[in-house]
């Protein structure tokens, strides 16, 4: 087992669950394909606007508060402070977005705002393609982020207990 070292905190990494979305994903296709004849009967017969409207603003609020405002302007870049409560919404906000726990987000935003366009960027459309960089680069593994890229983790985040237990319970959560 590799150990990584962040400032002065070793973590075992086959501890570290939750880092890969990629059967979240998945699954999340898979259960969508399976629903989509029922959804497209309950659509035909009992149709209303207003539960389009609630779906579409419930959507909308959990994308901008879970990952714009908590996983991109809060756990990655810390724009600013919370107290524990809010902290609380925004870490569970977070996972609900589906882009993976607080951790594993910050960890890749910040190492790609640090070697942006350089082979270490984690999705460079230079370097390896649109496709790569706008779609298929969150399905890489721990071992592709960690050891190849040469992500570290964020201090900020590790010291944060109620992040570190959302890391480790991330598909629990889900399913």
């Amino acid at each position: 087992e590799r150990i990584v070292c962040c400032k002065g905190t070793r973590i075992m990494l086959s501890k570290i669950k939750g880092w890969n979305s990629y059967a979240l994903l998945k699954t999340v296709q898979v259960a969508t394909l399976l629903t989509l004849p029922f959804a497209l009967f309950v659509f035909v017969q009992q149709f209303s606007w207003f539960y389009l409207f609630v779906t579409l603003l419930s959507v909308l609020l959990i994308s901008k508060i879970g990952h714009s405002i908590g996983q991109h302007r809060y756990f990655s870049h810390r724009s600013f402070k919370t107290g524990p409560k809010r902290h609380a919404m925004l870490v569970l906000g977070s996972v609900f977005t589906g882009n993976g726990s607080p951790l594993a987000f910050a960890t890749k935003h910040i190492h790609h705002h640090k070697t942006s366009d350089t082979d270490k960027d984690v999705h460079s459309p230079k370097l390896d393609g649109a496709l790569h960089a706008a779609l298929l680069w969150p399905m890489g593994t721990q071992d592709y982020f960690l050891n190849v890229k040469g992500a570290q983790l964020p201090m900020h985040c590790l010291k944060d207990r109620l992040i570190m237990r959302v890391h480790f319970n991330y598909f629990l959560i889900w399913f």
